[in-house]
C-alpha cells in the first residue's frame, strides 16, 4: 500500500492580497491585516510589512513597533473567502480531495496525483506558480504522511517555500518540537501537561496512554497518538455546493470550544445569515443542516425537515438551537460551525412577527393582522382590550 502524501498549506499573502485590490492606495506601503475579534492581532502582512518583521499572530501593537508607517487594515471577511474560494478550485486541478482549515490553511491529498506530474517536487512547484500567476499568492507548504505531520512540516518551511517530514523520520522527528503544535489541544490542557513536567513531543511520547486518558479522557488518546506523528485524518474529496439548491453559511470559531453560550452565539449569527440569503433571493427552506467541524477533523452534523418552509431567523435558530442539544460533540470542541438551507420554495414563507424585525415594521404588521381579525369575527365580537391580544395570538 502507498504511503499517503498530504499538502498543508497556508495562502500565505491571502487576506492582504484582498486588502491591496480594495485599496490601491496602499501599493509599496508595509500594512497589515487585523481583526478586533481575533483578539487584535496581525491575521495577515503585506510584502513589505513582512520584510519589516510583521508576523502573523503577533499583537496589533507589537506589529506597529516594526515601523512607524506600518497601515492597520481592517479584514474583509466575505473578500477573503471569495479568494480562497478561488484558490481551492486551482487546488482541485491537482487532486479532489481538499479541505479548507480555517481562512489561510487548506489541506490536500496527492497521493494519487503524483505520477500524473511526474513526481512530488514538479507538483508542488507547478501548484505554487499556478496561484501566484493566477492570483498573486504564494504559498507555504508542508508535506507529511497525515494533516497533523504536514501542518508541522508547514511551519519549519521559509516563507513561500516547502518542507517535508517523511514517514521514516517519525517519531524522532518531533521530538524536540513543543506541545504548543498541538493546535487542536486547549490552552488549560496544555497548562496541565507544563504541570506534569510535560513540555514537549518526546516528553509527551514517554507518557502511558493509560495515563493521558485517565488525565484527559478521549483526547488523551489523541495526544498519545499525536506524539507518535499518527492522525487518521482522512480528506475527503471536496463537493461544491450548487449555490441554486443550497444556502449555506460558514463560520470560523476563535478556539474550539464546547461552551454552549457560545455555540448558541454562532447559531444564532449563522441563523441571520442564512435568512437574510434566502429573504434576499426571495426563498424560503423546509431542511436545515447544521454541522459542526471538531478539533480532531471529524464533523458531527444534525438536520431538521419542517412541514412548511421557513425564512425567519428567529424560527431558525429554534431549529439551530434544538440540533446543538442533540450533537454530541464528545471530548472535543468545535472549531467550525456550517448552516445549510436546502429543499429550498421560490415563494417567500408566510410571515410571521419576529423579534429580530424593526419595530416601524411590527407595528405595521401588527395593524395588518388586526384587520385581518376584525375582518373575520367583526368588530361587535371583540370587547374592549383584547383585540391587541386577540392580534398577537393570530401572529404568532
Amino acid at each position: 500500500m502507498r504511503q499517503p502524501t498530504i499538502l498543508h498549506l497556508q495562502l500565505d499573502g491571502l487576506c492582504a492580497a484582498v486588502a491591496a485590490k480594495k485599496h490601491p492606495h496602499l501599493a509599496g506601503r508595509p500594512f497589515a491585516v487585523a481583526s478586533r475579534s481575533s483578539g487584535g492581532r496581525v491575521l495577515d502582512a503585506s510584502q513589505r510589512a513582512a520584510e519589516l518583521g510583521v508576523r502573523r499572530g503577533e499583537p496589533i501593537w507589537q506589529a506597529q513597533t516594526h515601523s512607524a508607517d506600518l497601515v492597520i487594515v481592517p479584514v474583509d471577511p466575505r473578500g477573503c473567502e471569495a479568494m480562497r474560494a478561488a484558490a481551492i478550485q486551482i487546488m482541485l486541478r491537482f487532486t479532489p480531495q481538499v479541505t479548507p482549515r480555517g481562512i489561510a490553511g487548506v489541506h490536500m491529498d496527492v497521493t494519487g496525483s503524483l505520477r500524473l506530474f511526474r513526481g512530488l517536487p514538479n507538483l508542488l512547484q507547478d501548484l505554487q506558480q499556478t496561484l501566484l500567476g493566477e492570483l498573486d499568492i504564494l504559498p507555504t507548504i508542508g508535506v507529511g504522511p497525515n494533516p497533523l505531520v504536514a501542518r508541522i512540516a508547514a511551519t519549519r518551511a521559509a516563507p513561500g517555500a516547502w518542507a517535508q517530514i517523511a514517514a521514516a523520520d517519525l517519531p524522532e522527528a518531533l521530538d524536540p518540537l513543543p506541545v504548543s503544535y498541538l493546535w487542536t489541544v486547549s490552552a488549560a490542557q496544555r497548562q496541565r501537561l507544563g504541570q506534569m513536567g510535560i513540555t514537549t513531543f518526546g516528553e509527551l511520547r514517554r507518557v502511558p496512554s493509560v495515563l493521558l486518558r485517565k488525565e484527559f479522557g478521549h483526547t488523551g488518546e489523541l495526544m498519545f497518538e499525536a506524539a507518535r506523528g499518527r492522525d487518521d485524518t482522512v480528506i475527503p474529496v471536496y463537493e461544491v455546493a450548487d449555490p441554486e439548491l443550497a444556502v449555506r453559511h460558514r463560520l470560523e470559531l476563535p478556539r474550539p470550544t464546547r461552551e454552549n453560550c457560545a455555540l448558541r452565539t454562532a447559531a444564532l449569527s449563522l441563523a441571520h445569515e442564512v435568512g437574510h440569503s434566502l429573504r434576499e433571493r426571495n426563498q424560503s427552506a423546509r431542511r436545515f443542516v447544521l454541522a459542526a467541524l471538531l478539533g480532531n477533523g471529524k464533523s458531527v452534523q444534525r438536520s431538521r425537515t419542517l412541514r412548511d418552509a421557513v425564512d425567519m431567523p428567529d424560527a431558525i435558530v429554534a431549529l439551530c438551537r434544538d440540533m446543538l442539544n442533540a450533537m454530541p460533540l464528545g471530548a472535543r470542541g468545535a472549531v467550525r460551525m456550517t448552516l445549510a438551507a436546502l429543499d429550498l420554495r421560490d415563494a417567500p414563507a408566510a410571515r410571521q412577527l419576529s423579534l429580530f424585525e424593526e419595530p416601524a415594521l411590527l407595528n405595521e404588521r401588527l395593524t395588518e393582522a388586526t384587520d385581518g381579525v376584525l375582518g373575520k369575527i367583526g368588530h361587535a365580537s371583540i370587547g374592549p382590550g383584547t383585540l391587541e391580544g386577540v392580534a398577537a395570538r393570530a401572529t404568532a
